[in-house]
């Protein structure tokens, strides 16, 4: 319960966005969301799910998943992305959908599978990954977090605006975007204060949407 809210901010510029990865063990042998949604429905109840902290981005995409597909999994919470991950790997856990940089390492030694990727497009660094829109599982884009500038409330536009230019002019050096693509990151680098307001809105929108429908509380 925090004593602030996006409204006691300026919104200035959107660095990037990260999206996250559906996952599943190996012993599951399914190797895309549908599938995935196929064996929880054969099997209601039995599939768990890792979550990397109550509340956190992992919890709220696998909550949109569960209301949007209807299937009957159960959540397993995690103190965060590493232990969430050794449970994952070790099959304590079914499947999740975490971040692209705890994930990619152990995707790539064949640990887990990767099933998409919540992003509007696909990741550089694993471009083989495809999107969960690619899969007919459209909307989840949204699933992704976002690093970006917030200034003081009442911060003049002609200020947030200059700030974003140079931003933005910083964002289009060349290895920037490469060194930020290591992390899963996905670099806005066309984003204003006008923009990163209507992206807040619209995150705010649909995550008090999903937490009304999964129950989730503040703690």
């Amino acid at each position: 319960k925090t004593p602030y809210n996006v409204q006691h901010f300026t919104p200035v510029v959107n660095v990037a966005r990260t999206p996250l990865i559906m996952v599943a063990h190996p012993s599951l042998k399914v190797k895309t969301p549908q599938e995935l949604v196929d064996l929880a429905k054969r099997e209601p109840g039995k599939l768990f799910y890792a979550v990397a902290g109550y509340g956190a981005p992992s919890h709220f995409a696998a909550e949109m998943f569960r209301a949007r597909t209807g299937i009957n999994v159960t959540p397993v919470t995690f103190r965060g992305s590493p232990d969430a991950m050794v449970a994952q790997v070790a099959g304590r856990v079914q499947f999740s959908i975490t971040n692209s940089s705890t994930a990619l390492p152990q995707i790539k030694q064949g640990n887990i599978v990767a099933l998409a990727v919540t992003g509007a497009s696909r990741l550089p660094t694993a471009p083989e990954i495809p999107t969960m829109g690619e899969q007919g599982f459209p909307g989840f884009e949204i699933a992704s977090y976002w690093s970006g500038i917030l200034g003081p409330k009442g911060l003049p536009p002609s200020i947030a605006n200059r700030f974003a230019s140079a931003i933005n002019k910083v964002l289009a050096r060349p290895g920037i975007r490469e060194k930020l693509a290591m992390s899963g990151n996905v670099v806005d680098g066309q984003s204003n204060p006008a923009s990163f307001a209507e992206l807040l809105a619209s995150d705010m929108k649909t995550w008090v949407e999903v937490a009304k429908t999964a129950g989730i509380k503040a703690q």
